[in-house]
């Protein structure tokens, strides 16, 4: 294939221009994944690494109707993002943190400097392109399960790798910043399982998936938990009910009645046998009710703090990605998105990421429709909707845990962009069987 870049052919086969573009992503997706070893005090060297993303448009230029009918589809994002970049630095003038401002800055800027990359990566090789999403599944799953497999070998790294005894937080700062990476991974997986066409594969990915519930659990995010478990029954109905055979769909349920039948009988002595910490926290939750449980209770002090301040300083804000103090503790974010952004750069910026949550839902949920109308979808279509639905658990992760943090940010924008700057053709798909099938239905026989 040849595409028209700086006025002469390039053949997708020049390897060494094809590496230099493509190189700083997957620089990237295996940084967003490491991100305690890279970090140096509060600042990760993989925080620059997006700024080298620029380094393919030195080499190329995209064609400019093809650079404008993508930047069309990504206009509201990009220009909501640029918005809260703008309020984030005008926040500064009720700082008491001015460096804090990267907190909200670096996420705002990420996505833009992603999407030209990725737009002249697309420009190249489209198909390196789909396949970032899995690029990140799999990076994802080898640094998860490495330090998780050797920490059974090397107490040192059990105590590297673990947070608070039981909680595992791999390679990152934090348990809650694992715990919404793995969970951005529970869509990817189980579009694997729907799409593979083996049965061996599909075993394999299913214990993945297996594996994966079990490393969030051990992560100690309830949050992420139950989300994940909701995106399973509404994949399985828009999936499985629409495709599978009414036997199948009624053994499935079947499995599924009789495994949380289980669960709920031997799930809380299971629990306290993998970890006594682990099994005692998640018994307070079903004894003490989720109101009464300590991380609740510690949130809504945070909650009411935030909301506080940002009434107090609704305009402007009391300053991008200041840390929130109440009586008993400090942290960098209140654990609520929408108040973090409130609170930090004003009431403009609390629409900005309302806005710019609500696109990502309706993307997912959209195409979520489109999948479930249609009589047939490909591959591409499926994975597509992972993104989207990876994207969607990731926001509604951010309303109880890391709120947009720059550790986890990547994660959001690096299956987002690659899935709508990949639709344009894949989405088609669905909308060229639906035709075929309605002609077919009105030809006569």
């Amino acid at each position: 294939m040849e595409f028209v870049l700086k006025r002469r052919m390039f053949r997708a086969e020049d390897h060494l221009r094809w590496l230099l573009l493509g190189l700083p992503v997957y620089i990237y997706i295996v940084a967003a994944w490491m991100i305690q070893p890279l970090s140096l005090s509060n600042i990760a060297l993989a925080y620059a690494l997006p700024m080298y993303f620029l380094v393919g448009m030195l080499f190329f230029q995209v064609p400019k109707p093809e650079l404008l009918t993508m930047l069309r589809r990504v206009r509201m994002e990009l220009g909501l993002v640029l918005l809260i970049g703008v309020l984030s630095i005008l926040s500064i003038v009720n700082s008491s943190e001015p460096f804090k401002v990267f907190r909200i800055l670096f996420p705002s800027i990420l996505p833009v400097l992603l999407f030209f990359q990725l737009m002249a990566l697309r420009a190249v090789s489209a198909k390196a392109l789909e396949r970032l999403p899995r690029v990140f599944l799999v990076v994802g799953i080898i640094l998860s399960c490495v330090p998780f497999m050797l920490s059974f070998v090397s107490d040192g790294l059990h105590l590297y790798v673990f947070h608070i005894g039981y909680r595992f937080k791999g390679f990152f700062e934090n348990a809650n910043q694992y715990a919404v990476m793995v969970a951005v991974l529970i869509p990817l997986i189980t579009c694997e399982i729907a799409v593979s066409q083996k049965r061996v594969s599909r075993w394999l990915w299913t214990g993945l998936l297996v594996l994966f519930f079990y490393l969030l659990a051990r992560s100690g995010s309830k949050t992420s938990l139950f989300i994940t478990f909701g995106y399973l029954w509404i994949f399985y109905i828009i999936v499985h009910w629409k495709f599978q055979s009414l036997l199948k769909n009624i053994f499935l349920v079947s499995m599924i009645g009789v495994l949380m039948i289980g669960l709920a009988i031997y799930g809380i002595p299971l629990a306290i046998a993998i970890d006594p910490i682990f099994g005692a926290k998640l018994e307070a939750v079903f004894s003490g009710g989720i109101q009464n449980y300590s991380t609740m209770e510690s949130r809504g002090l945070l909650w009411n703090e935030a909301w506080r301040q940002g009434t107090e300083h609704w305009l402007i804000g009391t300053g991008a990605g200041e840390p929130i103090r109440t009586q008993t503790e400090a942290t960098n974010h209140a654990h609520n998105l929408i108040l973090d952004y409130f609170r930090g750069i004003g009431i403009f910026g609390a629409f900005a990421i309302i806005l710019l949550c609500a696109r990502i839902l309706w993307r997912a949920v959209r195409k979520a429709l489109e999948l479930s109308l249609a009589r047939m979808a490909s591959r591409a279509d499926m994975r597509i909707f992972a993104c989207y639905a990876s994207a969607a658990v990731y926001v509604l992760c951010n309303q109880l845990s890391n709120s947009f943090g720059p550790a986890t940010i990547s994660a959001l924008w690096l299956l987002y962009l690659p899935a709508v700057l990949s639709e344009s053709k894949a989405g088609s798909s669905i909308a060229v069987a639906s035709r075929l099938t309605q002609v077919s239905r009105a030809s006569p026989e």
